[in-house]
Order: C-alpha cells, then sequence, then structure tokens
C-alpha cells in the first residue's frame, strides 16, 4: 500500500440542490388522473421576481420590501363594480371534494391557514357593504348547516368548508375511523370550537381527549359527532349549494379550504430555488429577513387570489340580482 502522502479532508464548497418530490407530484395510488398546477408557473416566477429577485439582490428591510409588494397587488386591483365574471368563481368542480388525505409525498398540501381565510373573505364582504353574521343557523330549502358568514337581509354570505364544517362522506373518511385519525379529528375539531367560541364543545372534546382506552376514545368520539352532524354539510348538499347558488335568491359561496386555487407553494421549486439563493447572503440576521418575505410573499399572493375570487363572486352574483 502507498502511504507516502496523508489522508485530508477539505469542505466542499459547492454542491449540487437536491431535487425532491413535490406534493403537486401525481399520487401514484391514485394514478392515472391529471393533478394540474393551480396556477401558470412562469407568472409566478414573473411575478414574485418584482419583489425577490431584487430583495435578494439589495438586501433590503423586510418590512419595507413586503409593504411594496402589497401596494403593488393593490394598485393592480380592478373594483367590483367594473368586473362581469360569467359564472360564480366557486364552483364545486374546483372545490377538492370529497377530500381524500393520501398517504403518499414529502408532505401534504400547505392549505391556506383557516383564520387568514376568513379574515379575507370576510374583508371583502364588508368592503362591499354587506355585515356578515357569525355562525349562522342556516335552514332554507331543504339545506341546514352552519354559514360561518351570512347577511339575512342580502340572503348572502359563505361557508368556509373545511373538515369540521364537513359531513364525514365529503373527506371520504369511514365510520370505522383508525385512532390516530381519531386524534388528529379531534384536533380539528377543538380548533374549530376555539374559533366559534363554543365553550361546550371545548369542554365535551377535551373530555374525550383525555380518555386513555382507544376503544373509548373512539366510542365518545363517534357518539359527539353523531350529535352535530345537522350543521355539518353532506357531500349531496354541498353539491346542491354550488349548484343552485341564485336560482333561489340565495348567495351563499362554497369556499373550500381544499381548493387547490389557494393552497401555498411553499415546498415548489420556485419558492425553494429563492430561499437556497437568499441563504447565501452573508448576513443571517438579513438573509432570514429575506426568507421571511419570501415565504410571507407567497401566502400573500394566495391571500390576494382568495379575495380576488370572494370580489368575482360578489359581482356575479350582483349580475344575477343580489342588491
Amino acid at each position: 500500500m502507498n502511504r507516502s502522502s496523508d489522508l485530508s479532508v477539505s469542505p466542499v464548497k459547492r454542491y449540487r440542490v437536491a431535487k425532491y418530490p413535490s406534493h403537486a407530484d401525481p399520487d401514484p395510488t391514485r394514478v392515472p388522473y391529471p393533478v394540474p398546477y393551480p396556477w401558470n408557473s412562469q407568472a409566478v416566477v414573473a411575478l414574485a421576481s418584482l419583489g425577490i429577485a431584487a430583495s435578494c439582490s439589495r438586501e433590503p428591510d423586510a418590512q419595507t420590501a413586503h409593504t411594496a409588494a402589497r401596494q403593488d397587488v393593490a394598485a393592480a386591483m380592478v373594483p367590483i363594480d367594473q368586473r362581469e365574471p360569467a359564472q360564480s368563481p366557486f364552483q364545486f368542480a374546483n372545490s377538492g371534494l370529497p377530500h381524500v388525505s393520501s398517504p403518499f409525498g414529502t408532505g401534504a398540501p400547505n392549505y391556506l391557514d383557516d383564520d387568514l381565510a376568513r379574515e379575507a373573505i370576510e374583508r371583502v364582504f364588508r368592503e362591499a357593504g354587506y355585515h356578515l353574521r357569525h355562525r349562522y343557523q342556516y335552514d332554507r330549502n331543504g339545506l341546514t348547516f352552519i354559514a360561518d358568514g351570512y347577511d339575512p337581509e342580502y340572503r348572502i354570505g359563505y361557508v368556509y368548508a373545511n373538515y369540521p364544517r364537513l359531513d364525514r362522506d365529503a373527506t371520504d373518511w369511514p365510520d370505522e375511523t383508525p385512532a390516530e385519525r381519531v386524534d388528529f379529528s379531534l384536533d380539528q375539531l377543538a380548533d374549530a370550537a376555539t374559533y366559534e367560541k363554543d365553550n361546550e364543545a371545548l369542554r365535551e372534546i377535551a373530555s374525550i381527549q383525555q380518555l386513555t382506552d382507544p376503544v373509548q376514545r373512539h366510542a365518545a368520539y363517534r357518539a359527539f359527532m353523531s350529535k352535530d352532524r345537522r350543521d355539518k354539510l353532506s357531500l349531496a348538499e354541498a353539491k346542491s349549494l354550488s349548484s343552485r347558488a341564485g336560482s333561489d335568491g340565495e348567495f351563499v359561496a362554497l369556499i373550500s379550504h381544499y381548493d387547490r386555487r389557494f393552497e401555498v407553494p411553499h415546498y415548489s421549486d420556485d419558492i425553494q430555488a429563492k430561499l437556497t439563493y437568499a441563504a447565501l447572503i452573508p448576513d443571517p440576521v438579513k438573509a432570514d429577513a429575506i426568507s421571511e418575505v419570501i415565504r410571507l410573499e407567497a401566502v400573500q399572493q394566495v391571500v390576494d387570489r382568495l379575495e380576488s375570487a370572494v370580489r368575482d363572486y360578489i359581482a356575479w352574483a350582483r349580475s344575477q340580482g343580489l342588491q
């Protein structure tokens, strides 16, 4: 063996960025079926580059960059009365229902935070002059459920179709729910009860979560869910609500948490490339600030898209006779 030279170790200064599977890839357990990306990637790159590429090169203050991006978006918005949408933007085909939780992938899609989504939706209704009542017991023409917001004077509102608002057939989870799904469901129900300030439900959910026997916890969960069916949308009711909007003088938008148009692309190749570039900034404080701007702008683009869809819905409803 040649021992004329000693071994040495030196750090690698540059290396290829690994390419990981994306949650937007087709699920092999359900192929073949198309998984359309919710928006044109080139348009996203062009829009984001206006703030992000310049931000990374100049290393600006994070808040300044974020404020400038918000002003650009606001200036580009078209007033409601100038829009003439051909149909409601909240068609059932876009709802992502029934929702199926897939075991495949490197992470679940990043759906918009429920509270953030509701704030955006209600802000648009409020700016349009409607006064929504929260947790309104909607009971019209054979449909009975809890609307997240509803103006009974003008008969317009919305239901945010997330897991706590949907019946089991709309989330495709069987009655014989595995224990881990029971725990997840209870957490979701507790979040919804907190948002709705339903202290009675919170107490009952907490008592179920304290049960240590999985069989007893499962039985208590099913009993709790069976009491709550009247206020939740079934898959058939969700389809009916979406299809007959406006035909009976009622305008209740079915806005789905699982609508992929309002998915936050944190793990997209574009966002990951920008985060990788930001990480190269020598000053760690500025690098963290720029990374936060990148994430905030990704979320804000989705919020803006949701607000625009709600504006289109109101404009469409007005074209159908809404006052």
